[in-house]
C-alpha cells in the first residue's frame, strides 16, 4: 500500500475531524476493494490447495497399499513365519493367557499373522494357568452374596473353555503347563473342577506333570 496523509496519526487517540472523516472513507474504498478481492483469491487458493491435498492423499494410499503387498514379511514361507512367532515366546515361565502376550498377541496383528499362528502347535504347547480368585480383574468390583457362586462359576467356565481351546491348537505338541493358585478358600472350592480338569482332560498333552504354586 501506498502512504497515507493520515500516516503520522496512526497508533495514536487522534479523533479525525468530519471532513478528516469523509476523506478517509474514501481513501479506503480502493483498499476494501482490493481487500475483497484478496480474500477471495485466498479462498480459491485454498480450495485448491485441500484438493491437491486430498489428491495426494489418494495417491500415497494407493501406492502404501500396493507397497504393502510386496514387504519381505508377507512374502515369507508360513514355517519361517511361525518359527520366528516362536522365538517371540516368553523365554522365564510358560506363556500366560493374556491377550496383550504372545502367542493370543501374534493372533490380533492380522489376519495372515492369526492364521499362521493358530496353524503353529508349538506356539500353544507351554501354558501357564493363574487360577482365579475373588480379588482378580475377571471379578466386578462389588458382587452381591447372592450372586457370588454364579459369577465364579461363570469365570471358571470360560477360563476352562480358552484352556481347552488353546491346548486343542497345540496338536500332537507334549504340553507343559503350570499353574497357580493363591490361598482362598472359597475360590479354590469353586475353582476346584478346574484344577482337576487339567490332568484329566489333557493328559495325552502332557510333557512335564503340571505343578501348583501357593502364594
Amino acid at each position: 500500500m501506498g502512504s497515507s496523509p493520515f500516516s503520522a496519526h496512526f497508533d495514536t487517540n487522534y479523533a479525525a475531524s468530519d471532513q478528516e472523516v469523509g476523506k478517509i472513507c474514501k481513501l479506503l474504498l480502493e483498499p476494501q476493494s482490493r481487500l475483497a478481492r484478496l480474500d477471495s483469491e485466498i479462498s480459491r487458493v485454498q480450495a485448491l490447495l485441500r484438493s491437491l491435498y486430498d489428491e495426494r492423499d489418494n495417491v500415497n494410499c494407493f501406492i502404501d497399499k500396493h507397497r504393502a503387498l510386496i514387504t519381505p514379511i508377507r512374502r515369507l514361507p508360513l514355517d519361517i513365519l511361525q518359527e520366528i512367532f516362536t522365538h517371540c515366546l516368553p523365554t522365564e515361565g510358560n506363556p500366560i493367557m493374556s491377550a496383550d502376550e504372545t502367542p493370543l498377541l501374534l493372533t490380533r496383528i492380522c489376519s495372515l499373522w492369526r492364521n499362521a499362528a493358530f496353524s503353529a502347535p508349538r506356539l500353544w504347547s507351554q501354558i501357564h494357568i493363574p487360577v482365579p480368585n475373588s480379588h482378580c480383574k475377571y471379578f466386578p468390583m462389588f458382587i452381591a452374596p447372592e450372586e457370588y457362586s454364579d459369577t465364579v462359576q461363570r469365570v471358571i467356565h470360560r477360563r476352562s473353555l480358552v484352556i481347552r481351546e488353546w491346548l486343542d491348537r497345540s496338536g500332537a505338541c507334549p504340553v507343559d503347563i503350570s499353574y497357580y493358585q493363591v490361598d482362598d478358600p472359597t475360590m479354590t472350592y469353586h475353582a476346584q473342577p478346574l484344577i482337576d480338569g487339567i490332568p484329566q482332560s489333557m493328559a495325552e498333552h502332557f510333557n512335564h506333570s503340571a505343578h501348583t504354586v501357593h502364594g
